[in-house]
């Protein structure tokens, strides 16, 4: 059973209302949340600042990822694209034994390696065939991969938009935080990998969803 399109905002109350574990940024630096808190190009990505900061799992894979030399990208989804799942199914997955596993899954499905500002991920999509190309997430494994590709703006005013799986990168959402290995672009919805779908799809189907 699939309920793809509630999936994501459940799973982040879940990893919301554990018990935070604060993630310190290393050698002085801001950390991720508190940077997309920050951003001055757009105000409503908190609801993924906080997850991350609810998820140590996940946040601590990201800030180690960004010491790395080719830093991360990470697809911040709106706060508007997060508030729309049903306190039933929300319910469930805050009290899956699964909960921490679905939403550290879930929060690094939406980071890749590599610090890609807007031109450099243009520039990627426009060489390879067909004008898209797979690229591997922190979640991990094949079936977390994600596509990333140019297609028709949902937008007007762009005739063409670029896309990761089914979320484009918002006209006015691009860039919104480069830092020192860092760049994070804002998403119109959230990622939803095949892997992800699966463990939520399990939960919910042993709780007869």
């Amino acid at each position: 059973m699939a309920f793809a399109a509630v999936f994501f905002f459940a799973m982040f109350l879940a990893a919301s209302w554990q018990v935070a574990q604060p993630v310190m940024a290393q050698q002085g630096r801001q950390s991720i949340p508190d940077l997309i808190e920050g951003s001055t190009a757009r105000k409503d990505l908190g609801v993924f600042a906080e997850s991350l900061r609810s998820v140590p799992d996940a946040l601590q894979a990201m800030e180690s990822q960004r010491q790395k030399p080719e830093g991360v990208t990470i697809f911040a989804p709106t706060d508007d694209s997060l508030l729309a799942a049903p306190e039933s199914v929300t319910q469930c997955l805050r009290q899956s034994p699964r909960a921490n596993e679905i939403a550290t899954a879930f929060l690094l499905s939406h980071a890749i390696p590599g610090s890609l500002p807007m031109d450099a991920l243009t520039t990627k999509v426009s060489q390879s065939p067909n004008g898209k190309f797979m690229q591997p997430t922190l979640a991990g494994g094949d079936s977390s991969l994600v596509v990333i590709r140019q297609a028709a703006s949902r937008y007007p005013g762009a005739n063409t938009g670029i896309f990761v799986d089914d979320a484009q990168i918002l006209p006015d959402g691009s860039n919104v935080v480069t830092a020192s290995g860092l760049v994070v672009h804002a998403i119109d919805g959230p990622i939803l990998t095949p892997h992800v779908v699966q463990m939520i799809d399990g939960t919910l189907t042993r709780s007869g969803f």
